[in-house]
């Protein structure tokens, strides 16, 4: 009877210890939370001021600027955490500034010669010029990024979890305002985000990281430079690739589908589909995933042995945490979607409820998957994201080729991810030399358990 209490004291002394996996998580995790109740508030407000088409404008211009700005760091971003001296990390930040502004450019003069093709391609010709704003935003896009990470190495957790709060309340109001005051076109969507960025990264330097503004003004020596560009000469070449191929499988489906059915539509579908769905996701990536890279750092510096274990036991606590919602939604999602978003919103959860079965692999598959930086396999990362690509390019083609439908390409799409995540999570579990079959086998029984259940719930409620 005494372990049940042990287990609570042993936690709450984490919690109340300085700088610990706990408090750490502990703080990200309040301030996820409150971003999501934010977000729950404003979204069926927001999805009464624009329109399913005018979300989709919207996402393949976020879709195209978050892909490129993964180019605009050079990947650099990714090994902030883990310099021991602070001469390479600054070197490494200087590196992706200097690649930032660069891309940006680039991006600048290429909409503004190209804009109107791009658009054209996309069908999303009522984007008009505002694709010229592009370039800023990969520019503020990427420069957030690199603050965020800063931050996540000084362990500027509390700090984090104090601000994100008004800074999302605030530009949550304004693109509600905007669209109901001015206008309810794409612009609205597009400002709020550059605001976002733009608010985050000035809070992030003056008041979440100490000392950045010194630290900016000591430029790295010419020796220095060379030391860190040497011995991270795998991300611009290995890490960035792998990661702008993860990250555009992940909006795969917003850039193929208006190919495909050659509208924006399906692109603001999906987004908002993904609006619940990316909740507990927002909470893993926000919370989970940054104090677990650190912490698989310093175990693997530490003890490494350990590390296997430390991962074993994340995944299945995500397992269970992240099942509830996903079975949730994939008896309701339809009538909830309609209900809370409204009518022309139904759609989308139609689509929510046959992207939930592959979910729970996306959301317990993310946050490990960082173990390939943590052990330096930054090729075998890169390769298995080319796969990854490719299988899930391959589906969405096919899938195109037989159906002009959008709800039945997104059960070909969710086919895809589900076997790609499983097949990441064996690969992560492979090289920490855990038992793959065993650990997929479980998974597989209990999802595949719960839903069961949830079908026939589902049967029985709107049958």
């Amino acid at each position: 009877m005494s372990h049940p209490f042990a287990a609570i004291q042993q936690l709450w002394t984490s919690l109340k210890t300085s700088n610990s996996f706990v408090q750490n998580s502990a703080f990200m995790l309040s301030a996820s939370l409150s971003g999501i109740i934010i977000q729950l508030i404003f979204s069926p407000i927001l999805s009464r001021i624009y329109s399913p088409d005018v979300y989709g404008l919207f996402s393949i211009f976020n879709s195209m600027a978050v892909v490129a700005g993964v180019f605009a760091t050079l990947g650099y971003n990714r090994a902030f955490v883990l310099p021991r001296e602070d001469s390479i990390f600054r070197a490494l930040l200087r590196f992706g500034i200097r690649a930032t502004w660069i891309t940006g450019f680039l991006v600048l003069l290429i909409t503004l010669i190209f804009g109107n093709t791009i658009n054209s391609t996309f069908g999303s010709e009522d984007m008009g010029l505002w694709i010229w704003l592009l370039g800023p935003a990969i520019v503020l896009l990427s420069f957030d990024r690199m603050a965020l990470d800063w931050s996540i190495r000084v362990k500027s957790f509390k700090k984090q979890s104090l601000i994100s709060v008004p800074i999302t309340l605030a530009t949550k109001s304004f693109n509600a305002l905007y669209g109901w005051l001015i206008s309810s076109t794409v612009e609205g969507l597009i400002f709020t985000t550059m605001l976002h960025y733009l608010v985050r990264i000035v809070v992030y330097v003056l008041r979440i990281i100490p000392g950045a503004t010194a630290f900016l003004r000591n430029a790295p020596n010419a020796e220095v430079r060379k030391v860190a560009r040497e011995e991270y000469r795998e991300y611009p070449r290995y890490i960035m690739w792998g990661n702008a191929i993860h990250t555009f499988s992940n909006y795969l489906p917003i850039l193929v589908m208006p190919l495909l059915l050659d509208s924006s539509r399906p692109a603001g579908l999906l987004v908002y589909a993904g609006l619940i769905l990316d909740l507990p996701a927002r909470l893993m990536n926000s919370a989970i995933s940054p104090v677990f890279l650190q912490k698989a750092t310093e175990t693997h510096h530490r003890n490494p042995e350990e590390l296997g274990a430390l991962t074993r036991r994340l995944y299945w606590n995500l397992l269970f945490i992240s099942a509830v919602p996903l079975l949730i939604l994939f008896v309701v999602g339809a009538p909830l979607y309609g209900w809370v978003f409204g009518a022309e919103w139904t759609e989308a959860g139609a689509a929510a409820e046959i992207l939930s079965v592959y979910f729970l692999y996306r959301l317990i598959g993310s946050p490990i998957s960082s173990i390939f930086n943590v052990l330096r396999k930054e090729k075998q990362a890169f390769g298995f994201q080319i796969v990854l690509f490719l299988f899930k390019l391959a589906a969405l083609i096919v899938g195109g080729l037989y159906t002009d439908d959008f709800l039945e390409l997104v059960v070909v799409f969710s086919i895809a991810n589900g076997l790609t995540y499983a097949l990441l999570i064996g690969w992560v579990f492979a090289l920490l030399r855990q038992p793959v079959v065993r650990i997929l086998l479980i998974s597989i029984a209990v999802q595949g358990a719960l839903l069961t259940g949830a079908y026939y719930l589902k049967l029985a409620l709107f049958a």
